[in-house]
């Protein structure tokens, strides 16, 4: 039986997230290695990384980048940002320096979250302040209590939540020839 509310038409990813978790607040959501989460604390991790986004003074539509290989916390950062109505973009590790930077560049990320191994590539390319997975950004979502504010600063649920590139976006040969 579902518990939440969500008009057909005018649901967001972070309240079918969020109605999901309150039906099965006990069941598996995410299991990564040796690491599981209900969805009950699921949610609650999503919406403290939210809080954490909203006091670093991220607001609805800025951009929060993500430099990280496949793992929970990267759901976990999409979830939260949809909360408040971020957009994420997703850089791929692989790429060269140049590219990086220009995929940095073309979006202007006001908060970054990187994997501990990709911190320095990151920081060698752009200047953003990072959340760095694995301490700091476990200290960071254990020191807020939720916002109230998430899931409500969403007015337009089809609103951007994820930029993904292309070879076309992160191939420079014409913007930088030789």
């Amino acid at each position: 039986m579902l518990t939440g509310v969500i008009r057909a038409g005018r649901a967001d990813l972070y309240s079918i997230f969020r109605t999901r978790a309150h039906d099965c607040a006990r069941a598996l959501a995410i299991e990564d290695g040796s690491r599981k989460l209900t969805y009950a604390e699921l949610l609650e991790r999503v919406d403290r990384l939210a809080a954490v986004f909203l006091a670093r003074g991220v607001a609805p539509g800025d951009r929060i980048a993500i430099l990280s290989h496949n793992r929970s916390e990267y759901l976990e950062v999409e979830l939260a940002a949809a909360g408040i109505g971020a957009i994420v973009a997703c850089l791929n590790w692989r790429l060269a320096p140049d590219e990086l930077r220009h995929c940095i560049d073309l979006v202007e990320p006001v908060l970054a979250v990187v994997e501990p191994e990709l911190s320095e590539a990151y920081r060698a390319v752009a200047s953003t302040p990072c959340l760095t997975v694995g301490p700091d950004l476990e200290t960071a979502i254990a020191g807020v209590e939720p916002d109230p504010r998430t899931g409500t600063m969403v007015d337009d649920p089809e609103a951007g939540l994820t930029i993904l590139y292309t070879s076309g976006t992160t191939g420079l040969l014409s913007l930088y020839p030789n």
